[in-house]
């Protein structure tokens, strides 16, 4: 794991409207919580193994879904990150979690197509930033500041 992880903490927005933009983070059994509850909801937790080719075919996927959707994507090493993979019963790789407030409430888990994790993740997203989000903002590209991300 990075030396740096600490920074992903923080969750980056644009300079001209200051929403929140996606980012993607690492996490390892001592700083997971503070990186799920510490940011804003809803996280996408990847739980994923440096020899698991799903998972690295996954992972150019989760990168454009973290920035089209300013979504907040942590990557979890299962191997340096045993704690967690008993805590969450994370059987297969790839697995990914949606959590809500630092709790768990969507898994899919072992390898589905790139189109199927993009559908899955656009939705529970969408459905959980619903849970925590105020009325009538809208996220907006960093680059132009009009499109639509949400």
């Amino acid at each position: 794991m990075s030396g740096y992880a600490w920074r992903s903490i923080r969750t980056p927005g644009c300079g001209r409207c200051h929403p929140p933009l996606g980012w993607i983070a690492e996490a390892d059994d001592t700083i997971f919580t503070e990186v799920v509850e510490g940011a804003p909801p809803p996280v996408v937790a990847d739980f994923w193994a440096p020899w698991c080719a799903p998972c690295l075919r996954i992972s150019l996927a989760l990168e454009r879904i973290a920035a089209d959707l300013a979504s907040r994507i942590v990557n979890i090493n299962v191997d340096d990150a045993a704690g967690l993979s008993g805590k969450f019963d994370v059987r297969h790789v790839p697995t990914l979690m949606v959590f809500h407030r630092g709790e768990p409430v969507a898994r899919l888990p072992a390898g589905a197509p790139a189109d199927q994790i993009r559908a899955w993740v656009t939705e529970k997203v969408t459905e959980n930033k619903r849970r925590g989000a105020r009325p009538d903002h809208e996220v907006r590209c960093f680059l132009c500041c009009s499109r639509r991300l949400r």
